[in-house]
């Protein structure tokens, strides 16, 4: 070393100022959260383009009345007194269900209520063979099965209509109709298409395997955390980037080689676009 070098000129005294602005236990932190994380924020990344072009399954108000059978008012419209609702009256409806006509009231703070128009009573919901009826509108039943909530009807917005009947269709597409036993309207429908596409989309993205998102709680909790984390590892790592830089004065951008230089410079620039997308 010339007389005239200072510690700073050395590696040394180089590698010294670098710990003093980018101490070491967060390179140790931003690596290997890094590992831990960076298979899921590419998850995110790559299933957030196929919703770009996949949108999650759903049956509209539209296409759910252009299936609904004509009213038989010829048997249509008896309302029993004990029927008469109490509670306020959001919204009211008269629909055919099955053989008969009904009329849906929501009410505030109750359930959905069903009355039989043909004779005045409150149905307790939609059975087997009513869900069938409702389903014939849609293509030919090929199987019945009663559940509380599936991958597709896991989310809170579901959770007024539950349980369902999921009922199978014969059809190309493997469609599956999704008839609430509570009120005995369509609520769902999927077909083999946008279930696949939607696992790969959708599901990841939004972390919406139904071992988790059954449980509102842990899965708001293990979304903020992992975003949180997600954040503090960006941070981290612009910060180290930054460090590290050499725009200035210096023959290399990079003090790094090979892939190393390619993750430094290029993170700088992902990392800029990921904390602000």
């Amino acid at each position: 070393m010339s007389p005239t070098a200072t510690a700073s000129d050395s590696p040394s005294g180089a590698r010294a100022r670098r710990t003093a602005w980018a101490p070491r236990w967060l390179v140790i932190v931003h690596r290997y959260l890094g590992v831990a994380l960076g298979g899921l924020m590419l998850l995110w990344c790559l299933s957030g383009m196929v919703m770009l072009f996949v949108a999650y399954p759903s049956v509209s108000q539209d296409e759910r009345l252009a299936r609904l059978p004509r009213i038989d008012w010829a048997h249509c419209c008896v309302i029993d007194g004990a029927a008469a609702p109490q509670a306020e009256v959001r919204s009211a409806r008269i629909e055919q269900l099955g053989a008969a006509p009904v009329l849906r009231l929501r009410l505030a703070g109750e359930p959905q209520r069903l009355i039989d128009l043909s004779n005045g009573h409150v149905l307790a919901g939609a059975g087997r063979a009513d869900a069938l009826a409702v389903a014939e509108a849609w293509g030919q039943p090929i199987a019945v099965v009663p559940l509380i909530r599936d991958q597709w009807t896991v989310g809170g917005e579901f959770n007024r209509d539950r349980p369902f009947w999921r009922i199978r269709l014969g059809d190309r597409q493997g469609t599956d109709i999704y008839v609430s036993r509570a009120s005995g309207e369509v609520i769902q429908r999927t077909t083999r298409t946008s279930r696949l596409l939607n696992g790969l989309g959708a599901v990841p993205h939004w972390l919406y395997p139904t071992l988790l998102r059954q449980h509102p709680a842990l899965w708001t909790q293990v979304v903020v955390w992992t975003s949180l984390a997600g954040v503090f590892l960006t941070v981290a790592g612009l910060y180290l980037g930054l460090v590290a830089w050499r725009p200035f004065g210096d023959a290399r951008l990079s003090p790094f080689r090979g892939l190393m230089t390619w993750h430094h410079l290029a993170s700088l620039a992902a990392g800029v676009l990921t904390l602000t997308r």
